[in-house]
């Protein structure tokens, strides 16, 4: 999920059966679609939104949506906050999904926690929630907090979608001496 604009929200889910967006005015109305990601048509309008950094985006686990949008060919930019980093900054121990945030943090139960299936509907609702969540976590995280989020983890987010996406690559010649080494 990811929001994007200054005036409201705007989430981007998926899974493997569905792929939708959806917008929300603070709350006020939501609008969802679904669409194809593969699509040409689409990939060109909806590229134009992910890959413009001046266009500022909240997502719920900036990776997993980075890895989704370049399987399509698009390049995820302009995140400034992610909700799952954020309580993970908080409590590493804890469960970080988006309904479970929201049932501990704003007494909410979102539909997609009860009914299971994905529709255009749920994907308004996620899309508010990232954003009630962005809220929530920029008042409860301390300064230090907020700055790792937002310094650390969020480009650190980026860099390993891309090594994920792209692969890594390795030196065996030196890591076999290596390994010999600890083995002992």
């Amino acid at each position: 999920s990811f929001v994007v604009g200054n005036d409201g929200s705007c989430a981007f889910s998926y899974n493997d059966n569905f792929n939708g967006l959806s917008y929300s005015d603070n709350g006020q109305s939501s609008h969802s679609f679904a669409f194809n990601r593969f699509s040409p048509d689409v990939c060109e309008c909806v590229k134009e939104i992910f890959e413009n950094s001046d266009l500022k985006k909240i997502t719920h686990d900036t990776k997993s949506v980075y890895k989704y949008l370049k399987d399509a060919g698009i390049t995820l930019r302009g995140v400034v906050f992610d909700t799952l980093l954020a309580s993970y900054v908080k409590d590493s121990s804890r469960n970080h999904g988006l309904d479970i945030q929201m049932l501990e943090h704003k007494n909410r139960v979102l539909d997609i926690a009860v009914t299971q299936n994905f529709s255009l509907s749920c994907l308004a609702e996620m899309s508010d929630a990232v954003f009630q969540l962005t809220q929530f976590w920029i008042n409860d995280l301390t300064e230090n907090e907020l700055k790792l989020v937002v310094e650390v983890e969020l480009p650190l987010s980026i860099v390993l979608a891309k090594m994920e996406c792209c692969g890594v690559s390795v030196d065996s010649d030196y890591l076999k001496p290596l390994s010999f080494d600890m083995s002992v």
